[in-house]
């Protein structure tokens, strides 16, 4: 039996032994704890999001939404439902269709690299935290016309 708590000092320090044990042995998980259930594999983690009648995200999808409860769901693409997700979806496509991702393509593929090119000097990085989120940020910045200055400021509000 496994007792994975995603909070524990095990598993902040290094998680990926006990991901791997839970992806093995426990791939489905319900945290009595916290009441609620972890999905350890990519699959059931889409089969799962897919599942409308079984499954819902209103109830938050981060850790510290439906672990500790100390951080209240806000509305957002990832925290709701369909027929509301469909519709905000629907007006965030437009940003992601070929012509609109080809307009903006080159400007973050240099950025992604000179990104990358910081990282070579420290010999590591991490991925959502140093590339993911700027680079999420930076295009953000350009599909709406906000000047990269800014992206400071955002990632701030963003967090907040």
């Amino acid at each position: 039996m496994i007792d994975y708590d995603p909070l524990s000092e095990q598993v902040i320090i290094d998680p990926h032994p006990v991901y791997r044990r839970l992806r093995a042995e426990s791939p489905v998980h319900y945290m009595e704890k916290y009441r609620c259930w972890v999905f350890a594999r990519f699959k059931d983690i889409w089969d799962a999001s897919s599942d409308t009648e079984n499954f819902t995200s209103t109830l938050g999808t981060a850790v510290m939404q439906l672990c500790t409860k100390d951080i209240g769901v806000l509305p957002s693409l990832n925290t709701v439902d369909p027929p509301i997700h469909t519709e905000i979806r629907g007006h965030l496509r437009r940003y992601f269709m070929p012509r609109a991702v080809a307009r903006i393509e080159s400007e973050l593929r240099s950025y992604a690299s000179a990104l990358f090119e910081s990282f070579l000097d420290e010999g590591q990085f991490d991925a959502v935290r140093d590339l993911a989120a700027p680079v999420s940020l930076r295009a953000a910045c350009i599909v709406n016309g906000f000047p990269v200055e800014d992206e400071p400021l955002l990632q701030e509000m963003v967090q907040r």
